[in-house]
């Protein structure tokens, strides 16, 4: 039958079940970068990364040149509140005087004798040092202890004395200094026999204390003559260091 022939020969192909689909499932790039970051070495590495990043960043910002020109100008600005006495002596009704206007008037009322004695300490000094003498703070303060009694016995004291002259301790035992320094040098050229202090007695009678017994008269005249002798002593040794020595001057007053 020709409907049976044709069924016949069909050709059966067998019908394959379907294929079902994988469960896995893809990772995204980004998810892939996060689950390798994951790692602890990995995570390290990043983060030393991201601190040299940060590190070359801060470098670059600090070579900034007008990062340090500001930094200056705020320092300049402190330094400048903080020691603004050394700089203006006073303000007058928002004018300032500087340090250096007072400077300029003392230098024109005694500028010239200042010098001079700087000048004098420093030769002192130097001479002083070519001859190893010292003088201790003990020295120092035997004479100033001298200096307190004897102003003692005229009702004084020591700080009263230094006001009148403008003076502070300081400036007084500096001046103490180079006079022993002086003294030392120039001390051992002193002497004062008994005949000198009997013909200065005998020569002075109407100037000398009455209320002094013979032996107290007697030892302050020798004092007194042995002050002399040492500052006769001592202008002759400054005389002849100031001649020896190459002084230069850059101002004249």
């Amino acid at each position: 039958m020709p409907l049976a022939r044709s069924i016949s020969h069909v050709i059966i192909i067998p019908i394959m079940p379907a294929r079902k689909k994988s469960s896995i499932k893809k990772v995204s790039p980004a998810r892939k970068s996060a689950r390798k970051i994951s790692n602890p070495t990995e995570r390290a590495v990043t983060q030393s990364s991201s601190t040299t990043s940060q590190m070359v960043t801060m470098k670059t910002y600090l070579k900034n040149p007008r990062l340090w020109v500001g930094v200056g100008v705020i320092v300049v600005a402190i330094l400048l509140f903080m020691y603004k006495g050394l700089f203006v002596a006073a303000i007058v009704n928002g004018q300032p005087i500087s340090r250096l206007a007072v400077v300029s008037a003392l230098e024109k009322q005694g500028g010239k004798q200042a010098l001079d004695n700087l000048v004098v300490e420093s030769l002192v000094t130097q001479e002083a040092q070519k001859r190893n003498i010292t003088v201790s703070q003990s020295d120092i303060n035997d004479q100033l202890n001298k200096i307190e009694a004897q102003l003692k016995t005229q009702g004084m004291t020591l700080d009263d004395a230094l006001a009148a002259q403008g003076l502070s301790k300081s400036d007084l035992m500096d001046q103490l200094k180079i006079q022993e320094m002086l003294t030392k040098m120039v001390g051992g050229q002193v002497s004062v026999s008994d005949a000198d202090v009997q013909s200065y007695i005998n020569n002075n009678q109407d100037s000398l204390p009455k209320n002094l017994s013979d032996a107290d008269l007697k030892a302050q005249v020798k004092s007194q003559l042995e002050q002399q002798q040492l500052q006769t002593k001592t202008q002759a040794l400054i005389s002849q260091l100031q001649k020896n020595a190459k002084i230069s001057y850059f101002v004249s007053y």
